[in-house]
């Protein structure tokens, strides 16, 4: 689907590294799925977004990769910069 003829992306930001929090909580277990797997599920069901893209640390890339083809979600994992700017 488009949006005034373009492309719609859903972009899932989850690259920080969680130092307030003490561990990374994007792979935390909410209900037997890590926490990033929701918002992920709604952005591969929204009928508007065309492509989706998963920013994720680095060293989490593979991860990530894993996690889109065991939900069967079509996306491109991309690691997150230095800082949040």
């Amino acid at each position: 689907m488009t949006l005034n003829g373009e492309r719609v992306a859903g972009i899932l930001v989850a690259a920080g590294s969680s130092m307030r929090m003490g561990r990374d909580k994007v792979w935390m277990d909410l209900g037997g799925a890590p926490l990033i797997a929701r918002p992920l599920q709604v952005l591969a069901q929204c009928a508007m977004v065309d492509d989706l893209f998963v920013v994720v640390a680095a060293e989490a890339q593979a991860r990530a990769q894993a996690l889109l083809d065991s939900l069967s979600i079509a996306g491109t994992v991309v690691p997150g910069g230095a800082r949040r700017q």
